[in-house]
C-alpha cells in the first residue's frame, strides 16, 4: 500500500517491470551452463545480485528520501546491462582457472548469502517499523521479538534510542519549551521500558532511565530505585556510582551517598587514574563532614597512591581501592 501511494499505479507497473527484467536476467545468468564463464559475466552476476538485494531492502523500507539507494540501484543496473551485452558480442578469453569450476560456485554461494542477509535485515527493520507504529505495547514487543530473530543486534535499538533522547533532554534549545521536553521524555521512557522488557539484565538501561527521570525532576525514590538496580546488576560501574552519590547528596541523603561510595572499595576499576582521584576526592569531602574522621586518612592515602601511579605510569590502568580490613 505504501509503495502504491508513493509511486502511483503507473509507477508501480514500471517498478514491477524492472523487478521482472532483473530477475529474468539473473535467472538466465545462473542457469547458463557455458564453459566460457567470462569476467564480464562474473561482474554482471555481482551487479545483478546487488540490484536484487537493494530492491528487497527498498520494498520493506520504501521512502522517497532514499534517493541515494535508487541512484546506486540504477547505476548497477546499467553496468550489469552493459557487461551482459559485451559478454555476448565481444570475443574474450575465458577467465583464469581459479574463477571457474568450484571457485565460481563458491562465488555464487557468497552472493546468495549476501542477498539472504539483505533480505533478513529488510524483514527485521520492517517489523521494527511496525512495532514503532503500534499503540499496543504487547503487540509491539511481539514485533520486536520477530525483528530480533532476523537481526539480533536490533534488540538494542530501543536502548540506543533512549540514550540519544536522554542526551537531547540536556540540549539548551529544548529547555525553552516545556512541552517539547515532555514529549521527548515520554518517548524516551517508553523506549527504555521496552528495552527493559527485552533485556532485563542490562544494567545500562536502568541507568539511562534514571537519567531521563532525573532530567525531568521526577520522583526521587524512583530514581534511587533505578540506580540501585543498575549497580546491583553491575557493581563495577564507578561512574554510575559517583553520579548516584552526587544525586543523593543533592537530596541531602549524605549517609547513603557515603555508603554508595564505599561500595566501590575492593572492586576492580579499569579507567584513568585521574577518574579514581576525582572519585576519592569527592568521597573525602563528603566523609570529612558526614563520615568517620578515622576514614579520612585512609581515603587520602589512596589518593596519594593513585597520584603516584599517574606520574610513573600511563594515564590509565587497573586499580582497586584498598578497603581496610577493620572496616
Amino acid at each position: 500500500m505504501q509503495i502504491l501511494l508513493e509511486l502511483g499505479p503507473l509507477g508501480l507497473v514500471i517498478f514491477l517491470c524492472f523487478v521482472f527484467i532483473i530477475c529474468k536476467r539473473l535467472a538466465h545468468l545462473m542457469l547458463q551452463r557455458t564453459p566460457d564463464f567470462s569476467a564480464y559475466k562474473i561482474e554482471a552476476f555481482a551487479l545483478l545480485t546487488t540490484c536484487v538485494g537493494i530492491l528487497v531492502h527498498t520494498f520493506f523500507t520504501f521512502h522517497l528520501y532514499q534517493l541515494t539507494i535508487q541512484i546506486i540501484w540504477g547505476y548497477y543496473l546499467g553496468r550489469a546491462a552493459r557487461n551482459m551485452t559485451l559478454a555476448l558480442v565481444t570475443p574474450e578469453k575465458s577467465a583464469p582457472q581459479n574463477l571457474t569450476g568450484k571457485a565460481t560456485w563458491l562465488y555464487r554461494e557468497f552472493n546468495t548469502i549476501v542477498i539472504l542477509l539483505i533480505i533478513s535485515f529488510g524483514v527485521s527493520f520492517y517489523y521494527t517499523d511496525k512495532a514503532a507504529n503500534t499503540e499496543n505495547q504487547q503487540q509491539a514487543l511481539e514485533y520486536h521479538r520477530i525483528s530480533g530473530i532476523f537481526f539480533p543486534l536490533v534488540e538494542r535499538y530501543e536502548f540506543f534510542s533512549a540514550q540519544d533522547m536522554a542526551a537531547e533532554l540536556g540540549n539548551p534549545e529544548y529547555k525553552q519549551s516545556a512541552f517539547k521536553r515532555q514529549e521527548i521524555a515520554k518517548l524516551a521512557l517508553s523506549r527504555s521500558d521496552i528495552a527493559i522488557n527485552k533485556m532485563p539484565a542490562n544494567a545500562e538501561i536502568y541507568h539511562t532511565k534514571a537519567e531521563i527521570i532525573q532530567a525531568m525532576q521526577g520522583n526521587v525514590s524512583k530514581i534511587s530505585e533505578l540506580y540501585e538496580k543498575s549497580l546491583q546488576l553491575d557493581p563495577y560501574q564507578f561512574k554510575v556510582r559517583d553520579e548516584y552519590a552526587r544525586f543523593l547528596t543533592i537530596n541531602k541523603q549524605y549517609k547513603k551517598a557515603l555508603s554508595v561510595l564505599w561500595g566501590a572499595w575492593g572492586l576492580l576499576n579499569n579507567a584513568f587514574y585521574q577518574n579514581g582521584i576525582m572519585f576519592l576526592s569527592f568521597q573525602l569531602r563528603l566523609n570529612r563532614v558526614y563520615g568517620a574522621p578515622k576514614d579520612n586518612l585512609i581515603i587520602m592515602q589512596e589518593i596519594q597512591r593513585l597520584s603516584k601511579l599517574r606520574k610513573t605510569r600511563m594515564s590509565a590502568g587497573k586499580y582497586v581501592f584498598s578497603r581496610p580490613a577493620t572496616r
